[in-house]
């Protein structure tokens, strides 16, 4: 495995919006991830950068990136300091962009579908509830943007959570733990269903990955 791929991070749902034709565009640019990312050891070539837009089977954009990094160290240090980050109100993902862990992630290997989620919880709270059990690759609370009235009468976009998650693990084992010691558990206060990852039920939020 290359030293590019193990220093090399993911960054899945960066802002997007589409074009007077149609056509994704990302709402920052490799400049503003450099800053964002600036003291975690940033490879400074040109295309240590590279964000990418496209245009989902739903039909809608998505606009993700990758990052290198001068060693996997520092790779694995700017997923623990920056993962969740909200941009545009929406938290960011970092994934290893290693070939083992895209493996894992398109196999949906330890993959868990958390139902019943409270709608107000952050998705690092997700992952805080799970990380006990082993190394989290992926944590996602799909969201959908809606407008929202304010008590002055002006309205505000807030992306609303769908009411579920997806939690992935880099053992499997960890995630079979996970949904044993977790059956009938609550997080924050709500009763929450867990189960196997099904790609026939569930759209798997890595399929582009």
């Amino acid at each position: 495995m290359s030293q590019a791929q193990t220093s090399t991070i993911y960054v899945a749902d960066l802002p997007v919006s589409k074009d007077s034709n149609g056509q994704p565009v990302s709402q920052i640019d490799d400049e503003f991830l450099r800053q964002l990312f600036q003291d975690l050891g940033v490879v400074q070539s040109p295309e240590a950068v590279t964000i990418k837009t496209k245009i989902g089977r739903n039909g809608n954009p998505y606009a993700y990136a990758f990052i290198r990094f001068e060693n996997h160290d520092s790779a694995v240090k700017a997923i623990a300091e920056l993962n969740y980050t909200k941009l545009d109100n929406v938290p960011i993902r970092l994934i290893l962009a290693d070939k083992e862990t895209k493996m894992i992630v398109r196999n949906n290997q330890g993959n868990l579908f958390i139902k019943n989620l409270d709608p107000d919880i952050e998705v690092s709270q997700l992952h805080d509830a799970f990380a006990n059990f082993g190394e989290i690759i992926s944590c996602k609370i799909p969201s959908d943007i809606q407008m929202i009235s304010k008590p002055d009468g002006t309205k505000e976009k807030k992306n609303v959570s769908r009411g579920y998650g997806y939690v992935q693990f880099r053992n499997p084992d960890d995630a079979k733990q996970a949904m044993t010691d977790l059956k009938d558990a609550s997080i924050n206060g709500r009763p929450v269903e867990i189960q196997p990852f099904c790609r026939r039920q569930h759209q798997n939020p890595e399929t582009n990955y």
